[in-house]
Formats: structure tokens, C-alpha cells, sequence
């Protein structure tokens, strides 16, 4: 008896928009649900969990009989870990269709401190019309029961239940049910039962859960049970395919086959979709009109597109029951069902073979994978047979123009087609590729002294590219898009001025659409210092296809966008000057997307043109492949810039001081003046003490070669090199070159252990010298070292390279163990060899420092070349913030990072310095914050470039990089890029 009054209740409450009580009543939970036990005693982990929740239990039992309306009991018991776990478990919703579903509440208590608190007596109790879906123009009535409780705290555990009694009647009483069984959230149990009384089977499928269903007889049925205990969160990874899901979960249908569901939704069309007599004058309309049976179809799905609004009202029933047609079109509105009959009741007429075809907008390629079942669609078009082809029409698109061959056919890639006979999904074969976007940018530059350039801008938009455009412009308006367009080159070209009016070209034969834009660009020419001006041009309308993901970690497959057809010619007119560009070819093949790049020059036009042309080739790249697909984005994204620079004006250079400034060359001039007066003063000397003792080869003690080797970085190798070679020349009188081999000693390694063996063979029984394999690995390492060097740790390698000489040094020394006199001559130190250390220590240890990154660098490097504690030491001035990742940084500092430096992460720019008046100062400015960035390069070799940061609100900052190695150019291409991404937020449609 409670339970109908409760049911009463709520049938009332659905007439009315809005009821509230304070006590809500409830209802015992059915007689056949088996109570599954909420864990007391639990771990929970606290890492994995999102929004303060630990669901303990989420528990489903369903009972379907064999007759009468089946029931689904629920139970979600969540155990409370924080304020924000309070705020949102303290309201539950449960949503319901009034026009079937009854809700049954059982139970809402906390579980504080082991003792049971009941909280419906103090709960809010409403039931809402939210119509969660109403910004799709659909309208479902269903209607959710809110319950506001009161008194919930953090380490409580709050438990619900209720029941849903009732089912859609269009349904005629199939059963099909899907449900997860782990979600983003960590879970201590899941349960599902079923208890089966119907006579037919029951079908089930697992989906990425290695999980069993267990199945027992129960009086008059089957008992059907899964669970699992302490389930992981699943965390899908952004931008997967929408048809791809990571989380496990079952499907159980009744259908054991496709043609069930035929049988069922097959009378529901064909009784709607019989044409009456206003459709059948329409028909007739078509049909004087036109003779072919392709213009008769695309003339039907116009009346259909573009005469009948998009509504759903899909109250009950009418959620899988169509519309009649001739009421559709009574009332001029319809869901695609509705659309769909009409479009077919007009096809009939015309005598025209058509059925509605089910489909599915996102999960269409997992289709054959699932059972078959009423609810696996959300989406109905049209197959016309004509011809011996299939055409997939969608009556609920925007209104498609042109030939009936010039539609773009939405690929959903399965379809279930209503006709009698049908037991299988259909594949829908991929229409021809009409669908592309081609852009002209032409530029004509005028003189560099004005800084202008006219720019044009015109784009080709096909197939259901044009149909987006047609659309686009119909709803948010030609003034406003106009608008955004020239916002977006603002953001690129800094001021820019719109010479004409934006102008569109509907060419609804062909089903294309073309816009034509004129501006002026104020400022088009940089000034890059030096009287050097700079333009640069940029294949804005493919480059967002081809991104470099923020992260190279991938588990799951990342969807593209597919399919896409992009081309982009950028043609300059040149000023009346002499230019030469060379003509430049570059193609990009690979199972992901074809790109090509192509630049010409027109010499006697004085025209350069660019040319880029971009498809897609699948939509989703699968997660083994993405490390290969981010590889030939990086190799592509290179291509698609292109500077071109002039001097003017340039007044005649005037010849520096050499002690103006305090350089990195005048530094480097004096430290090789130096250098040079060291090799002078040991020239005099040894040509003034001559050493006459007797040796073979050139021994030295191990510690001064070490030594001298390092102090000299490397130079001294080549001259023990040549003093070796020297001997051989002597002993062998032979034509070789002691000095070349001197100069290039990392090819004369292995020869020089060959000639030490032969040496060692004549002299000693046993080898002193390491086998051949070996000595071979170590020449290739040698010479290894001696090319990474002049790179990659400089230091390291040279320490690395003079270790590998040892061996051939120690056995010098040992075939002169008679001549200790030779060897105390050469390993002697005398003032030249302290003066060396006192000039070449400092820089050593600054050398190391910076290699191993406890100083500051004389190049650009990248974030993760910073040490920890430098990290931490910018984290706590405020420079970065904990989740930053530096990309680029560069400092000019001699010993400190915090003296000054610059660089940017993926969310922001920053520059700091210390100083001495003000202390330590921060310029910080977030990419989408900034309005410009301009690049002046250095003076000269080893100077920094300048780049000027400037904000939206007109203030500035300046970057330093310095151009040791190229590093100003790849810091400014790398943070131009980021900067350009932040702006393609708002980037009109045809640049995107």
C-alpha cells in the first residue's frame, strides 16, 4: 500500500513543474532483491581519488518476468573523504520518464562513527523538469527527483537505494541493458544480478573485462551474477575516438541476431512513412520538374532539409516511433525519425526504393562488435537505392545544394537498413571525396621604408566542407563572422585594416562555397635591427591539422581528423628589387597523412609562390604508432613557414674599439692571444734546450699527458700525436706526414697501436697492449668523441677521449723503462705549463659547471637540462609554478641562475633579473595574453638576440637568447609556435 501511494505521488508530481516536500516517503526495497554487504573495513586510495568520493558499493539488480513490467534496484554506497566530496554528494538526482517509470525510494542514511543516521525526514524533496538536452532542440520529458540532504560531513559514508519499475511500451517488452564495471573513479565492489523468468535466452558480452558471468536456475528462471572487489580507476586519455572507450563493462540483450530487431522497428517506419495527399502533390511537383531520378531524390531531401525545422519531442513512445509523414509536414517540424519517413514517404511517391537505416554518430565502427540490441543506435538516415548504388542521405542536415552525387554522405560507418529479410549490420562504403578546403593568400609587398603589404584571401570550401560554411554563416551572421576573421589576423599580422567588405559566393550547383577577403597590413615588414627587414608568411590553413601533441605518452589510440583535404597556395608579389629564391621540394608519405611543399620563383613576374597540399588518411592513430606519427609531424612542421628579409639604407659600417664592449669574441680574441704567446714562449725554449736523451717514441708521464690534455682542451693530443708519428717517420724512413697525422689523430689511432703491437712483438715476449678488437673500439670511440665533442659535452668527451690514449702512452713509457732520463725531460713542469693552468683552470671549471648544468650556459638549452634545485630555487620566486615544464631557457649570468634569465614553458613567458637597488624582479605573461612578439637578431658572433614580448595591454618585457650554436633562432621558432597555437583558439573555420 505504501508503495502505490508513493507511486501516486510521484505521478502527481510529474504534472506539475516543480514539487517539494520535507519528507519524502519510501518504500521497503522488493521482496526478491538479495541485500549485497557494504565493506565497514576499507583502504582507501587516496591517490585515485577525484572529487573527496570512494564509491564503496554500486550495486544493480534487475528482475524481468515473464509477463508485467520488469524492475531495476539500485544501491551506491560512497564513503565521504573532504569538503569537496561533501558538496557533491550531499544532493542526489535521479532522473526518470513519467510517461512509463515509477521510482521507488528505499533508503538514504550516513554511517558516522558505526552508527546508522537516516536522512530522508530532513532531506529536500523535488522533482525537476530539466531537459537536459535542450540545447539540441530536444525535448525528452523526463523529469529528475532531487533529494538535498542535510548534515553530511567529510568520513561519512553515505548510502541510497531505489527502484524503477516500467518500461517503454514501444519496446514491446525486449529486454537489453548495458552497465559499466569500472568507471574514472576507484570502486571497493560492483554487483550486477539478473534474475530471468522470460522463456526466451538471455545474450551477454564482456568488453575489456576478463571477468565470468555466473548463471544458476532459480524457480521458474535463471539467476545471473557478476561482481568484482577493489577496482581500479580508468582514466581515459584525451582526444581518444569516440567510438573508443578503455573502461570494461557488459551488454546483456534478448536479440540473439540483427534481424530481431528488424522485425520490431520495421513496422514502426513503414506505417509512418505512407504519403498522403499533400505529399503526393509535392511529388508531382518534383517530378514535372525534373526527369532525372538523381535531381528528383536531391530536390526531395531539399524539401525535406530545408522545410521541415529540426525538433525533437521525444516524449515516451515517440523516443523509437516516428511521426507520421503527413503530420511532419503538417506541423513543419521533425526528429530525424520524423525527417526520415517523410523523406522516404516522398521517395514512394516518386517510386524511388528507400528505407531508413539505423546508425549509431559515434560508436558506428564498434557496431558488429556488439550484441544486437533496440538501444545500440542514436541516429536514423536514409539508403536510396538507385542504379544499382547506395546513397546515405540525412534529411536532418543543413540544406545540401548541387547534384545528388556532389552530397557529402555521412560516414557512420555501419547501418542497420529496415527491410524485411535483413539480419545483418550493412557497411556504409566511403562516397567519393568531394570534401576539401582550398585557400589563396596572396601578397603583395610594398616598399619595406611603409612596413604595409595588401593582403587577399580567397578559400574554396566543397562538399561537406561548403555545407559547414552554408550553415556557419546562417546562423552566426555575416557582420559577426566578418568580425572574427579579421580579429584573427590581427592576432597574427598586428594592425590590419579591412579594404572591402567580406564577400561569400553560394555555388549551390556544385555544392561550393567561397569567400573573398581584402585587407591592409600596417605592419607587415619587422624591423630586425641593422636596417634588416623581415617577412615571414605561415600555412595558417593546414598547420592545426598538423599540431605536435603536448605529449608523446600514449596507452590508447588519438583520434584525427578525418577525413581532410587541405591545400594552400601563398603567392607574393614582390617589390621592384632584385630577388633570388631557390625552388624547393618537399614530400611527406606515410600511413597518417600525405603532405607536399613545393616553392617557386617567377623571376620575370617577380613572384614567389608557396604551395602546401595536406590529407588525412585515417582518423585515429593507435598507440604503438604515435612515437612514429609525432616524428613525421616534427619533420612536416619545419616546412610550413618561410621568412624572406632585405637590407635598405645601410650606412657604412664603422669599425669597433676593441675594448667598446666586453664580447664573447673579445674575450675569445684574448684568451687565444694568450694561448698563442704560451706555444710562442715554448717554441723559443725548446728551440734553446734541446732534449738529447734517448727514446722511443715520445714517453710522458701519464699525469702531465692527463694534464696537458686537458689544459690545452685537446690541442696538446695533436702534438704527442706527432711527436709518435715522428719516430715511425724516422725509424721507417718512410713518406708519411707527421703533421697531417698529428692534425687529424682521430684517424690514426688504430694505425698508431698497429705500429706500438709490431713494436711490442720485436721487443718483449708478452703483449703489453690491448688485443686488436679491442684497440679497434676504442679508435671508433676515439674518433666518436672527437666529432661530439665540438657539441655535446665538450668536457666529457675530452676527458672520455684521453682515457682511451692511455693505454698506448703507458706502453710507451714502458718500452722506455731503461731511458727514465727522456721521460723525466718530457713530463718536466716548468712557469709556461703553471701559466697555462692559471689561464685554462677557470674555464675549465666554468666548462664543467655549465655541462652539468650547476651554471649558467653560454647557449639556449632546454628545460630539462635545469638541475632540480634550480627548478626549486624558480618555483620559489615565483618564477614558475610546480605543474610548469620549461621548454627553452637561456641565461646570461657567469656563475648563478638567479643573477638573470629567461625562457617559457607550455602555459607562459617569463624573464627575471637581480638587482642590486630593486632586488629581484619578474616579468611573467601567459601566451594568451600576449599581442606580438618580435625578433631582433645579435650583432654579431657570440652576441644574444633580443625578442620583445608584447601584452595585450600594450607593456612589454625582453627575452635574451643567445646565438651560440643557432640557439636565438630555434628559442624564437619554438616559442613563436606556442604562442601562434594559443592564438588558433580563436581561428575562423577555414583557417583552423
Amino acid at each position: 500500500m505504501k508503495r502505490l501511494i508513493f507511486t501516486t505521488l510521484l505521478l502527481l508530481m510529474a504534472s506539475t513543474s516543480t514539487l517539494a516536500t520535507d519528507a519524502p516517503l519510501t518504500t521497503p526495497r522488493p521482496h526478491w532483491v538479495t541485500p549485497t554487504p557494504i565493506a565497514t573495513q576499507f583502504s582507501v586510495p587516496e591517490a585515485d581519488i577525484r572529487s573527496g568520493a570512494y564509491y564503496l558499493l554500486v550495486d544493480t539488480q534487475i528482475s524481468v518476468p515473464a509477463e508485467g513490467e520488469r524492475e531495476i534496484y539500485q544501491e551506491f554506497a560512497v564513503h565521504i573523504t573532504n569538503p569537496s566530496g561533501v558538496e557533491q554528494q550531499s544532493q542526489i538526482f535521479i532522473e526518470y520518464d513519467p510517461s512509463y517509470e515509477t521510482i521507488a525510494l528505499h533508503e538514504v542514511f550516513v554511517l558516522r562513527n558505526g552508527e546508522k543516521l537516516d536522512r530522508i525526514a530532513s532531506a529536500k524533496f523535488e522533482v525537476l523538469q530539466r531537459e537536459t538536452d535542450l540545447e539540441n532542440l530536444i525535448h525528452d520529458g523526463r523529469k529528475t527527483i532531487s533529494l538535498v540532504l542535510s548534515d553530511v560531513r567529510a568520513g561519512d559514508s553515505l548510502t541510497y537505494s531505489y527502484t524503477r519499475t516500467g518500461q517503454n511500451p514501444v519496446q514491446q517488452g525486449y529486454f537489453n541493458y548495458t552497465t559499466g564495471l569500472n568507471w574514472a573513479v576507484p570502486v571497493e565492489q560492483v554487483n550486477l544480478d539478473v534474475y530471468w523468468y522470460k522463456n526466451t535466452p538471455l545474450h551477454h558480452k564482456f568488453f575489456n573485462s576478463d571477468l565470468k558471468l555466473e548463471i544458476r536456475k532459480i524457480p521458474n528462471g535463471q539467476h545471473y551474477h557478476v561482481s568484482d572487489s577493489r577496482i581500479a580507476a580508468v582514466i581515459e586519455q584525451e582526444r581518444t575516438p569516440s567510438w573508443y572507450t578503455p573502461r570494461a563493462h557488459i551488454q546483456l540483450s534478448e536479440f540473439s541476431n540483427w534481424a530481431g530487431v528488424v522485425e520490431w522497428a520495421t513496422p514502426l517506419y513503414r506505417a509512418a512513412s505512407k504519403p498522403n495527399q499533400e505529399i503526393s502533390a509535392i511529388a508531382k511537383k518534383i517530378q514535372l520538374e525534373y526527369s532525372d531520378p538523381k535531381d528528383k531524390i536531391a530536390a526531395a531531401l531539399r524539401v525535406t532539409q530545408g522545410d521541415i525545422r529540426y525538433l525533437g519531442l521525444e516524449l515516451g513512445e515517440n523516443s523509437f516511433k516516428p511521426t507520421p509523414a503527413s503530420e511532419t509536414l503538417e506541423r513543419r517540424f521533425g526528429d530525424c525519425k520524423d525527417k526520415t519517413v517523410l523523406f522516404i514517404a516522398l521517395l514512394n511517391a516518386l517510386e524511388i526504393e528507400a528505407q531508413p537505416a539505423l546508425v549509431h554518430t559515434e560508436n558506428g565502427p564498434r557496431l558488429p562488435k556488439k550484441l544486437p540490441t533496440i538501444n545500440g543506435f542514436d541516429h536514423v538516415i536514409t539508403r536510396v537505392k538507385l542504379g544499382g548504388l547506395d546513397y546515405w542521405l540525412d534529411p536532418t542536415r543543413s540544406t545540401q545544394y548541387g547534384h545528388l552525387d556532389s552530397l557529402h554522405q555521412p560516414q557512420y560507418h555501419y547501418a542497420l537498413v529496415l527491410q524485411p529479410g535483413q539480419s545483418e549490420l550493412t557497411a556504409i562504403k566511403p562516397g567519393a571525396e568531394l570534401n576539401s578546403i582550398i585557400t589563396e593568400d596572396r601578397f603583395t609587398l610594398q616598399k619595406t621604408a611603409t612596413k604595409a603589404a595588401n593582403y587577399q584571401v580567397s578559400t574554396l570550401y566543397s562538399g561537406r566542407e561548403a555545407e559547414f560554411q552554408r550553415d556557419g554563416f546562417s546562423r552566426d551572421g555575416h557582420k559577426n563572422i566578418a568580425e572574427q576573421y579579421l580579429t584573427y589576423y590581427e592576432n597574427m599580422y598586428g594592425k590590419v585594416e579591412a579594404v572591402e567588405p567580406l564577400e561569400i559566393e553560394d555555388q549551390q550547383t556544385t555544392n561550393q562555397f567561397q569567400t573573398q577577403e581584402r585587407y591592409n597590413l600596417a605592419s607587415f615588414w619587422e624591423d630586425a635591427g641593422n636596417n634588416r627587414y623581415e617577412a615571414n608568411f605561415y600555412a595558417n590553413a593546414i598547420s592545426s591539422e598538423l599540431e605536435i601533441p603536448d605529449s608523446s605518452r600514449r596507452t590508447q589510440p588519438y583520434q584525427l581528423n578525418h577525413p581532410k583535404r587541405l591545400s594552400q597556395t601563398i603567392v607574393i608579389n614582390l617589390s621592384d628589387e632584385e630577388w633570388i629564391f631557390d625552388d624547393e621540394t618537399f614530400e611527406e608519405f606515410n600511413p597518417f597523412f600525405e603532405f607536399s611543399y613545393n616553392s617557386k620563383f617567377d623571376e620575370a613576374a617577380n613572384t614567389l609562390t608557396l604551395t602546401y597540399h595536406y590529407k588525412s588518411l585515417t582518423g585515429h592513430i593507435e598507440s604503438a604508432e604515435f612515437g612514429e606519427y609525432i616524428a613525421r609531424l616534427e619533420a612536416v612542421n619545419e616546412q610550413l613557414s618561410y621568412g624572406i628579409y632585405q637590407y635598405i639604407n645601410t650606412p657604412a659600417a664603422e669599425t669597433p674599439g676593441l675594448f667598446d664592449d666586453i664580447t664573447v669574441l673579445n674575450a675569445t680574441l684574448f684568451i687565444f692571444a694568450c694561448y698563442s704567446l704560451l706555444i710562442i714562449a715554448w717554441r723559443i725554449e725548446a728551440r734553446f734546450s734541446k732534449n738529447n736523451h734517448p727514446q722511443e717514441f715520445y714517453p710522458v708521464a701519464i699525469p702531465k699527458l692527463m694534464a696537458m690534455w686537458i689544459l690545452t682542451f685537446g690541442t696538446y693530443g695533436i702534438y704527442w700525436f706527432y711527436k709518435n708519428n715522428l719516430y715511425l717517420k724516422k725509424k721507417n724512413d718512410d713518406a708519411s706526414m707527421p703533421v697531417a697525422r698529428g692534425i687529424f689523430n682521430w684517424l690514426w689511432y688504430f694505425p698508431l697501436w698497429k705500429a706500438l703491437k709490431n713494436d711490442n712483438s720485436e721487443r718483449f715476449e708478452q703483449s703489453h697492449l690491448p688485443l686488436a678488437p679491442i684497440a679497434l673500439l676504442c679508435a671508433v670511440l676515439y674518433a666518436m668523441l672527437s666529432f661530439a665533442g665540438f657539441k655535446y659535452y665538450p668536457m666529457g668527451c675530452l676527458l672520455a677521449s684521453c682515457l682511451l690514449i692511455i693505454p698506448l702512452a703507458n706502453y710507451i713509457n714502458h718500452a722506455n723503462k731503461d731511458n727514465t732520463a727522456a721521460i723525466d725531460a718530457n713530463s718536466r713542469w716548468n712557469y709556461r705549463h703553471y701559466l697555462l693552468s692559471l689561464i685554462s683552470v677557470p674555464i675549465l671549471l666554468l666548462s664543467i659547471g655549465s655541462e652539468l648544468g650547476f651554471m649558467p650556459s653560454d647557449k639556449v638549452v632546454s628545460g630539462n637540462a635545469l638541475h632540480a634545485h634550480t627548478l626549486n630555487d624558480l618555483r620559489r620566486k615565483g618564477v614558475i609554478e610546480p605543474k610548469d615544464q620549461i621548454q627553452y631557457f637561456y641565461s646570461d649570468a657567469l656563475f648563478k641562475f638567479l643573477e638573470d634569465g629567461n625562457g617559457f614553458t607550455n602555459r607562459h613567458i617569463f624573464s627575471y633579473w637581480a638587482d642590486e637597488e630593486s632586488g629581484f624582479q619578474v616579468e611573467l605573461a601567459n601566451f594568451e595574453d600576449i599581442a606580438n612578439i618580435e625578433f631582433e637578431p645579435a650583432n654579431g658572433w657570440g652576441e644574444n638576440a633580443i625578442i620583445t614580448i608584447t601584452r595585450k595591454d600594450e607593456s612589454s618585457f625582453l627575452l635574451f637568447a643567445s646565438s651560440m650554436e643557432g640557439g636565438d633562432k630555434q628559442f624564437f621558432k619554438a616559442l613563436n609556435e606556442r604562442w601562434q597555437a594559443a592564438q588558433k583558439k580563436i581561428t575562423p573555420p577555414e583557417q583552423g
